[in-house]
């Protein structure tokens, strides 16, 4: 289950919303269909919002979102990091539907949140978790729909033909890519799964990332293009599995905000959040 208990099956159902409205009456419906109804004026408690009609309003076309107001909604509804950007596309969408380039924003993050969201942790590929350059050939893939070549991949990645070919297959047959007239085009999101520290293969690359940073900061610690950060600070124990979920959220926007799929440089991201007992 996602955040605030919604399932991967829901957020799919959401993403296929062309509209904001669309989509705030799709998860209002969700919620009813599994129990969990959420009344107006409860929205309207748990978003912040001044009048208590303010989301009836909104759901009858009454009145718009704006940016804030739909951060508003997103809370009220919990809805995790991947549904609440691609609302806030959708709000930017309506309120400039001249603008192609907003038009194409909303479509890359629906085609991204629908990948990611695909991968279940009882599926996990086994084949290509195994092969050290898995996720470096899997970020270099491009768009879901477009996809690349070996030589745009090859130039991202930096490997050699060999090792190229042979990742690649090994993610055909995990069956989480496909060669269509010689372009590798992504399946699925391999690296988002459900209860992630218990996967033995995303230890396994998470191990993997922290080996390859430790060589990194013996011989290029000063690099302008990286970070390196640590902190350890006092907190309270009971608010660790909180910040635990905001964090996750914090760099899982992050990623999505950054990502570009015909980028020419793959990089990488390994972040630890443990109490020190």
């Amino acid at each position: 289950m996602s955040s605030e208990g919604w399932s991967v099956e829901q957020i799919n159902t959401i993403l296929q919303s062309t509209h904001y409205r669309e989509l705030l009456r799709v998860a209002l419906n969700e919620r009813a269909r599994t129990g969990r109804a959420l009344s107006f004026a409860e929205l309207s408690r748990r978003g912040g919002f001044r009048s208590r009609s303010f989301p009836r309003d909104v759901l009858g076309s009454t009145r718009g979102l704006t940016r804030e107001s739909a951060r508003r909604f997103a809370k009220a509804f919990g809805f995790p990091s991947v549904v609440s950007t691609y609302l806030y596309a959708l709000v930017d969408l309506d309120r400039e539907q001249e603008s192609l380039e907003l038009r194409k924003k909303a479509q890359v993050l629906q085609a991204r949140a629908i990948r990611k969201i695909r991968a279940r942790t009882e599926n996990a590929p086994k084949n290509a978790f195994v092969l050290p350059e898995f996720s470096k050939v899997y970020a270099a893939l491009g768009s879901p729909t477009r996809g690349a070549t070996l030589e745009e991949i090859e130039k991202r990645t930096k490997l050699s033909r060999k090792e190229l070919l042979r990742t690649l297959e090994a993610l055909i047959e995990s069956q989480l890519v496909v060669e269509e007239e010689g372009r590798w085009k992504a399946k699925q999101n391999i690296l988002l799964f459900d209860n992630l520290s218990k996967h033995e293969f995303f230890q396994k690359v998470f191990l993997r990332r922290l080996k390859n940073a430790q060589v990194l900061a013996q011989t290029q610690f000063q690099r302008d293009d990286a970070l390196f950060w640590e902190s350890t600070f006092s907190i309270s124990s009971k608010r660790l599995p909180e910040l635990r979920v905001r964090l996750r959220e914090v760099l899982g926007r992050f990623i999505e905000e950054a990502e570009e799929f015909e980028g020419d440089q793959i990089s990488s991201v390994a972040v630890s959040f443990f109490p020190l007992d």
